[in-house]
């Protein structure tokens, strides 16, 4: 047994609590009479977290899809990523938060970001397996929340496990599971548990890696297919310290009903986003 897997188990993990701002968001959402303004007002509370969620969704990657213009105000913010993806999205800037404060791997955030983005771009071109471009840009933001947990909570081991990923090339996933046992995919889903994330994020997280084609398509599957597929992209442009899963890209844009010319030219709109800053 690997000497890592000796010391660590799925259990010895601790999931961190749900951040006070996305819990009061909750409690707003609740009510039959909240409204955009009083989201706003909520978010607004905390300066930190609100300078976050504007960086996120103004970042360069996501320009094509509002023909360049910046989102000034979370009202704004709000109507771009939908109220009911507004939990999910303040969730994941306050952990992108601990990054800008120097506790976490700025490459995490920069792939998160391109994985979001490449995702929005396929599934604006999804015909047969429709795919709402406010949920991909979502799940690509989520997809790797649990290597960010990871991190936080077991920096010095799980940083070594990463190095040795990026020296030899070979996926993540696979080399999570031979030293650890689990990998970050389960720690997503269980971040996604306790911080309530709506059904179709959780399985995007636990399953994102999955191989194969499921049998029965539904929208949760055809989301976690094309997050695999922007995931590949991305780190096939370099953008991200593993190895590209095997992914069948053919395959799954036969599945969602992307054609090859549409993919081509978001295999350059990714290669694009090497190199930007965040």
């Amino acid at each position: 047994m690997d000497a890592l897997q000796k010391k660590i188990s799925l259990a010895d993990v601790q999931i961190p609590g749900l951040p006070d701002t996305t819990a009061q968001i909750i409690a707003a959402l609740e009510d039959d009479l909240c409204s955009v303004t009083k989201l706003e007002e909520v978010i607004l509370r905390d300066p930190a977290l609100t300078a976050e969620v504007l960086k996120i969704v103004n970042a360069p990657y996501y320009q094509s899809g509002r023909s360049g213009k910046p989102v000034s105000s979370v009202a704004d913010t709000i109507m771009f990523i939908g109220m009911g993806n507004l939990v999910t999205l303040v969730s994941i800037a306050s952990l992108t938060h601990q990054c800008a404060a120097g506790r976490l791997d700025r490459d995490i955030i920069r792939h998160l970001l391109a994985v979001s983005s490449a995702a929005a771009l396929l599934a604006e071109q999804t015909k047969k397996l429709r795919v709402r471009r406010e949920v991909a840009v979502v799940a690509g933001l989520l997809h790797d929340i649990g290597i960010m947990v990871l991190l936080d909570r077991l920096p010095g081991e799980y940083q070594a496990l990463r190095n040795r990923v990026t020296a030899t090339g070979v996926p993540l996933a696979g080399a999570e599971l031979e030293s650890l046992g689990f990998t970050h995919c389960s720690v997503g889903a269980m971040l996604a548990e306790r911080w309530h994330f709506p059904p179709i994020y959780r399985f995007v997280l636990e399953h994102h890696h999955d191989e194969g084609i499921p049998a029965e398509i539904r929208e949760s599957e055809a989301l976690c297919l094309l997050v695999r597929l922007a995931d590949k992209l991305v780190l096939d442009a370099g953008i991200g310290s593993e190895g590209a899963p095997e992914v069948d890209e053919a395959q799954i844009c036969t599945v969602l009903g992307i054609d090859g010319k549409a993919l081509e030219e978001i295999k350059k709109q990714v290669a694009g986003m090497t190199g930007i800053e965040i």
